[in-house]
């Protein structure tokens, strides 16, 4: 299967409160985050670990202020397992938005970066702490007008990694990646690894 790449202030961002309801959007991110660790939410037992795919989706309507005080469209993420079988959410998410049947499933006729910069309804409600949860994703319907994405898109396949696209995601997703069960010999910590010879050599 194909994955085609002003003053500091000390007040503690917070965004704003989000409707539970159902969004339209555009799908910026597809990033395969490598075999992750798993445990069991109730008791925090370990479970056999997954690989994972989170797809984050920029929401126009839903916006925040960053410190120029530009109105800047807002992202939410949903981590899925990777797994193509017809009962996965990877599986539900991808047929709907690509149109995708069973045969290109058996066939292995996938390339999951397809779906990047498409329009999408995104599904949101809240965890158990109030904070915004992705539900689900499915295909606009036809004829809705979506904003392209305000700063494009972009995807990420951990068996060949882009390291110019791992250094544009989020701190906190580089962090996600690097933990990955499959990091230690991988071609994405032999770059980091080169990256950071890079900069030792660098004379000051």
């Amino acid at each position: 299967m194909k994955l085609k790449t002003q003053a500091k202030s000390n007040k503690k961002f917070q965004a704003p409160e989000v409707k539970a309801g159902s969004y339209f959007g555009r799908v910026v991110q597809i990033i395969d985050l490598g075999v992750q660790k798993q445990t069991d939410w109730q008791t925090g037992a370990e479970k056999d670990p997954q690989r994972k795919l989170m797809i984050s989706v920029e929401v126009p309507k839903l916006t925040y202020e960053d410190k120029d005080h530009n109105k800047i469209p807002r992202w939410f993420y949903k981590e899925i397992t990777f797994s193509s079988n017809e009962k996965s959410s990877m599986y539900s998410i991808f047929s709907d938005i690509l149109g995708y049947d069973q045969n290109d499933w058996n066939n292995n006729d996938i390339d999951l970066f397809d779906a990047l910069s498409l329009p999408v309804m995104v599904q949101i409600g809240h965890t158990n702490t109030g904070n915004p949860k992705v539900l689900n994703i499915v295909s606009a319907p036809e004829g809705v007008e979506v904003p392209e994405p305000k700063f494009g898109s972009s995807g990420f396949d951990y068996d060949f990694p882009n390291f110019g696209v791992f250094k544009s995601l989020q701190p906190w997703m580089q962090e996600k990646l690097k933990s990955a069960l499959n990091y230690k010999g991988s071609k994405l910590e032999a770059l980091i690894l080169s990256d950071e010879l890079q900069d030792d050599d660098i004379p000051f």
